[in-house]
């Protein structure tokens, strides 16, 4: 059970990191948020393991952990971390993340989740219906009509342009 239940966990991390700090906008609380999403499923395991989609409910439990950690820093001012000598490539990244949270915050909420879920979170249009508590035609349909109102989006396509 132990390895079963380790081998689960280490396979789902980096997905469940990277969208949970697209949610979140910082690594750090996504890693924390994730450690405690991990830990809950650990405690249920026993259930767990025999859901059809065990990944997805790993996430939305993040995701439920992610929007209460936003609900609660709301009005926390933000406090952006500045490195000195920054170089012109690391800068070009930073701004390629930005313009992309950019994009992503002008997509409806579900939009969001359903892009994150798939693009960054690597998960089947299965998984990321079962995160959601929706069809995965709901996941589809979602992903489809995020994918074309970025693609409209000027200020993401033409950084994600340079980038190919």
């Amino acid at each position: 059970m132990a390895e079963d239940v380790n081998a689960f966990c280490h396979a789902q991390w980096p997905g469940l990191v990277r969208t949970l700090t697209a949610m979140t906008g910082d690594m750090q609380r996504a890693q924390d948020l994730a450690q405690e999403a991990i830990a809950r499923v650990i405690l249920r395991w026993p259930r767990v393991r025999g859901m059809e989609h065990p990944g997805g409910y790993l996430f939305r439990i993040g995701m439920n952990l992610a929007r209460d950690d936003l609900r609660a820093r709301r009005d926390e001012p933000a406090h952006p971390v500045v490195a000195d000598g920054v170089v012109d490539d690391h800068a070009r990244r930073v701004a390629l993340v930005l313009t992309l949270r950019q994009g992503l915050a002008r997509l409806t909420p579900r939009q969001r989740t359903a892009v994150t879920l798939r693009h960054l979170g690597g998960l089947s249009v299965e998984e990321s219906a079962s995160a959601m508590g929706c069809r995965p035609g709901t996941v589809t349909a979602l992903c489809h009509q995020a994918m074309r109102r970025l693609r409209a989006d000027h200020d993401v396509m033409d950084l994600v342009g340079d980038e190919r």
